[in-house]
């Protein structure tokens, strides 16, 4: 992409150079200006279908665990959503975690039940990589090596965990006034 650039700018130079001596000035600039329309599309077609890239998975595992400390087997989802896929959940990778992580708003998520298995949690990103060095070179004039294309969760529930919204949480008086915060402080993580 750059090399087209470069070529175009030269090409142009030169019919500005040879303006009033040279007869093929027009032909020169008007072959210049196409490859410039030319190498512009192939620039703006390259940024949105990422020519010579694939889409790399990062996976990482870990327990779950419940946000409500006095309740183990509580999957807390926000209930301000309404289509499943773009719930946010609330919960904690580690017994003893001093804050609430949450899924992004974006992200797809995936509730698989497992029976007589641990609770555990999959996190999925998928970022866009060339495939070699030479597609990169060639059509890296974007800059969009390692660009973030989707987030999963999979959350590997057994049966005695329960699913529940917040506000369903509440009206049974489950959720503390530490862990309330904790929610808050979640939410405003993001903005």
């Amino acid at each position: 992409m750059l090399i087209g650039i470069g070529v175009v700018l030269i090409l142009i130079l030169i019919g500005y150079l040879f303006h009033r001596k040279w007869k093929f000035r027009s032909i020169i600039i008007s072959v210049s200006l196409i490859l410039l329309a030319v190498v512009s599309y192939l620039i703006a077609t390259n940024h949105q279908n990422h020519y010579g890239m694939h889409v790399f998975i990062d996976s990482s595992g870990s327990m779950l665990y419940s946000p409500i400390a006095n309740h183990p087997r509580i999957l807390l989802y926000d209930d301000g959503a309404t289509n499943n896929q773009k719930r946010v959940y609330y919960f904690k990778q580690y017994p003893n975690q001093p804050t609430i992580s949450k899924t992004d708003s974006q992200a797809t998520i995936t509730k698989v039940t497992i029976i007589e298995q641990p609770a555990s949690l999959v996190t999925k990103t998928g970022y866009w990589i060339y495939n070699s060095s030479n597609s990169q070179f060639w059509f890296d004039f974007s800059h969009n090596n390692n660009q973030f294309d989707h987030k999963s969760y999979y959350f590997n529930i057994n049966s005695s965990w329960i699913e529940m919204s917040i506000t369903e949480a509440k009206q049974q008086h489950l959720l503390d006034a530490n862990t309330q915060q904790q929610i808050k402080q979640a939410k405003i993580a993001t903005y």
